[in-house]
């Protein structure tokens, strides 16, 4: 669909000052007027960041950065949608356990007073994913945090022991830290962790979980999901540049 550059510019510059000149108004608005131009605003803004997501997403997959790369040999590789497109809101301050970041990620911790953020901006430079991902915490008086990474049904159909998870990350911190990458397999009633700490303060980080060590039950994996653990993240700045999780067969001799 081709669009009139100079008409839908015009039109774009009145719908703007429209706004602005709401926005100057607000003081005075009336109850009724001010519930009317809230609405009118929210329902602009779930529009807009839609279209803000579609574009962005269409935009990536032009420049080639939309699909991610995995070992050659991978069945399934898989790039995170908080890497791939834009959050329907990019910036966390004082964030809450089992704080939503998308569709399939969350932050978990247990600390009572939260002085943790975390933003999401676009990639650029070197960066691989289409969007980076930084957490910045401040004080911190808890014994843990996560971020929390659901996997989507494709990573554990067809599973089996002779499979080798592959995680593949770009990580940059302020001051030294150790991060660690905790595979869960749930299989029936139980869940199979495998745990393994990142290779800082290298940016690139690959890991690597050979099902072959675990006790999963082949024919009763049902979801999987991959923790990230921050170990005393206080007075930090962790940025995640890229993640892509892979799987492939391991190579028999």
């Amino acid at each position: 669909m081709r669009l009139s550059v100079g008409r839908d510019a015009r039109a774009h510059r009145r719908e703007l000052r429209r706004w602005e000149a709401l926005a100057d108004r607000i003081d005075g608005m009336d109850a009724v007027a001010l519930a009317a131009t809230r609405q009118q605003a929210m329902d602009l803004r779930a529009a807009l960041d839609r279209t803000l997501a579609l574009a962005e997403r269409r935009l990536s997959s032009a420049v080639g950065q939309g699909e991610p790369e995995g070992p050659r040999d991978s069945d399934w590789v898989w790039r995170p949608s908080l890497f791939r497109t834009r959050l329907p809101v990019p910036g966390h301050a004082g964030v809450t356990s089992d704080t939503p970041l998308g569709d399939a990620a969350k932050v978990f911790h247990d600390c009572t007073l939260s002085e943790i953020s975390v933003s999401q901006r676009p990639g650029l430079g070197r960066a691989a994913a289409p969007f980076v991902l930084a957490v910045e915490v401040l004080d911190f008086e808890g014994s843990f945090l996560s971020l929390a990474v659901d996997l989507p049904p494709a990573a554990t159909e067809g599973l089996t022991l002779s499979h080798i998870i592959q995680l593949s990350m770009t990580v940059e911190a302020e001051r030294p830290i150790a991060i660690f990458a905790r595979l869960n397999v749930k299989h029936g009633p139980n869940v199979e962790q495998m745990v393994r700490e990142l290779d800082l303060p290298e940016a690139a980080a690959e890991l690597e979980f050979d099902l072959a060590y675990s006790g999963i039950a082949e024919a009763r994996a049902e979801r999987a999901w991959i923790d990230i653990i921050f170990d005393d993240p206080r007075m930090n700045r962790v940025e995640f540049g890229d993640m892509v999780v892979s799987r492939r067969l391991r190579a028999e001799v």
